[in-house]
């Protein structure tokens, strides 16, 4: 005989379903009260939205967020325009990195020699410069000192013209003095470096699963298009003969790589096959060897983050005037409008020689030295996707151009030619131009709004009041949460 429950029951049961327990926290569903359409949001853009703490109780046997970090979550930096836009320049990368000295009693450094240069001064400002010409200088740290090594870090091996002030701060110290002892010697000048800090902007991620699914043939076929022109992009050729289309200097060949990259340098989570960003000061250590998310989890960030629709242009009485100029002018010799399928992508995905002006030796994200063949050189930049551009100023790699006529008037190399003729057009039909490229505009990409992500922040993390005790207070970013924002206990505890 069939039973069917009391009506009573099954209303009880809808009307408790929200509070059910958190699978992920563990904890009822209790702080934040929302709509069923903004529960539906998919497990990747959950993760996307997610802010880590230290010690997270999320993390699958991992330690969390850090021990350095530039942000706490990936919206924090992708959220122009929505999650998955770019980032302004508060949260830039910073690279700090060490350049050959390209002479020596006039005779340039060839790559041997190079090889062989000295680089323990290097190593004593952090050693991950024994694998690598540069580092990250990541804004937050776990360790107490992590602000002060950071202070001194940009300028530790400039030659100096009169001893250090060791009064007040850890300007010029390898490691901060420890109670009772003697602080560590200045590390010499390094005779064949010089250091030199830089910047990286947060791209757009929009159409990012499309781009990841353009052949490799396509992209060769544009560079054989090219090769004999004034404009003459190449592919970006990495380890096993991969094509490199992510970053900004193509110098990731896939999106997969590229999210989970950022995951373990951003925010200092360990995932499968990506190590988290090491502590300069040893802090943090690992001791544990288990993830911060699973495989499923990444897989499924990786997924919610291919998912992000592409821009699209929007009808405009500037689009057809100004995309002939565009095209007339020679943007459109890089900025291809269709590639390998895909339409307005406005990129060929190919690294072109921008100019000294833009040059730049950072190496970040896997990148390979100069010195390996058919990597990217310090003037090289991939073209990148103009789609969105209506909605991701700041421009260029480190931000450096706040308006588009600005980031024109920046090309060199290649593009010289192209910003010339953009500047000699008449002021209306430089305006005509412009206004095609602010047609090219960001579709809402998600149900969540700027608001929604703080109380997302709130539903997962515990609110620490500001009365609870907090060491090197400069260093630990707020959360949003009133004057000074919300914190978390026990962040800076010695493990």
């Amino acid at each position: 005989m069939r039973t069917t429950a009391p009506r009573w029951f099954v209303l009880l049961a809808t009307l408790m379903s929200p509070f059910a327990a958190d699978a992920e926290g563990g904890r009822p569903r209790t702080r934040v009260k929302k709509s069923a359409d903004e529960w539906a949001a998919t497990g990747g853009e959950r993760l996307f939205l997610r802010t880590w703490a230290p010690e997270d109780p999320r993390a699958r046997g991992g330690d969390g967020l850090g021990p350095v970090f530039n942000a706490r979550s990936c919206v924090a930096c992708h959220g122009l325009a929505g999650p998955g836009g770019g980032g302004t320049n508060q949260v830039n990368v910073e690279l700090l990195s060490a350049v050959p000295a390209r002479t020596r009693g006039g005779a340039n450094l060839d790559n041997a020699k190079t090889r062989l240069l000295d680089r323990s001064p290097l190593i004593a400002i952090h050693p991950g410069f024994a694998q690598s010409g540069s580092i990250v200088l990541h804004r937050f740290g776990l360790a107490p000192s992590y602000q002060a090594w950071r202070d001194f870090a940009k300028d530790a091996l400039t030659p100096r013209t009169q001893p250090p002030d060791r009064s007040g701060s850890f300007s010029g110290m390898l490691r901060p003095p420890q109670v009772g002892t003697t602080p560590p010697p200045e590390p010499p000048p390094p005779p064949d470096f010089r250091l030199v800090v830089s910047g990286r902007n947060t791209p757009a991620l929009f159409g990012a699963g499309l781009i990841d699914a353009i052949p490799g043939a396509a992209i060769e076929a544009e560079e054989k298009r090219q090769a004999g022109h004034e404009v003459h992009g190449r592919v970006s050729r990495l380890k096993g003969g991969r094509i490199g289309r992510f970053g900004w200097k193509a110098q990731v060949p896939g999106l997969e790589e590229f999210v989970l990259t950022a995951c373990a340098n951003e925010m200092g989570l360990e995932v499968p096959n990506h190590h988290q960003a090491a502590d300069p000061l040893g802090y943090g250590e690992r001791d544990r060897q288990g993830l911060d998310m699973s495989t499923d989890e990444c897989s499924a960030l990786v997924a919610y983050v291919g998912s992000l629709p592409s821009p699209e242009e929007q009808p405009s009485p500037f689009s057809t005037r100004g995309r002939a100029l565009f095209a007339r002018t020679g943007c459109a010799d890089c900025h291809r409008p269709d590639l390998g399928g895909v339409e307005g992508i406005y990129s060929d995905l190919l690294i072109h020689d921008m100019g000294f002006g833009l040059s730049d030796s950072g190496v970040y994200y896997g990148q390979e030295e100069e010195s390996s063949p058919g990597v990217p050189k310090s003037p090289d930049w991939r073209t990148p996707p103009l789609w969105g551009v209506a909605d991701s100023a700041p421009y260029l790699h480190d931000g450096r151009a706040g308006t588009l006529a600005e980031a024109i008037g920046f090309h060199g190399g290649e593009a010289q030619s192209s910003a010339a003729r953009y500047a000699a057009l008449p002021a209306t039909e430089k305006a005509t131009l412009l206004g095609f490229l602010r047609t090219l505009k960001v579709r809402k990409a998600s149900r969540f709004t700027n608001r929604d992500v703080r109380l997302a922040d709130e539903e997962f993390l515990p609110f620490v009041p500001r009365s609870s005790p907090v060491v090197a207070e400069p260093n630990w970013p707020d959360l949003g949460f009133g004057p000074r924002g919300a914190r978390m206990p026990g962040a800076f505890g010695m493990r």
